[in-house]
């Protein structure tokens, strides 16, 4: 049996369900708060990006210790290294533009008081 495709699949999968869990915990706390959840999205903060770029960079280390391991395997360093700079650029993409999120979810925020009073 292959245990690559099965890690592969309950990876993907469990990491579905813990997003969904988070966003259904966020809006059952918003209600709790007296939001209205439907009045529109909220301003992104990145997260996704910066976990992306955090997972590509830990999967490109990955692949770089298996190709030592396996007495410098080209196909497996080569991987490595397209992981390792998309990593890097995820990163370097949230970091540049962390003043427009700050902008969009301090408008957000005024927005969403402003409809509530």
């Amino acid at each position: 049996m292959d245990w690559t495709a099965f890690t592969v699949f309950v990876s993907i999968t469990a990491s579905i369900i813990c997003v969904s869990y988070v966003w259904y915990r966020v809006r059952v706390e918003m209600l709790r708060k007296g939001v209205n959840t439907f009045m529109g999205t909220p301003a992104r903060t990145g997260s996704i990006t910066l976990l992306i770029g955090l997972v590509s960079i830990a999967t490109g280390l990955a692949f770089f210790v298996n190709a030592f391991i396996h007495y410098f395997d080209k196909v497996l360093f080569s991987i490595g290294l397209y992981c390792l700079f998309g990593g890097c650029a995820f990163l370097v993409y949230w970091k540049v533009t962390a003043k427009d999120r700050e902008k969009k979810c301090q408008w957000y925020e005024q927005t969403l008081f402003q409809k509530n009073e």
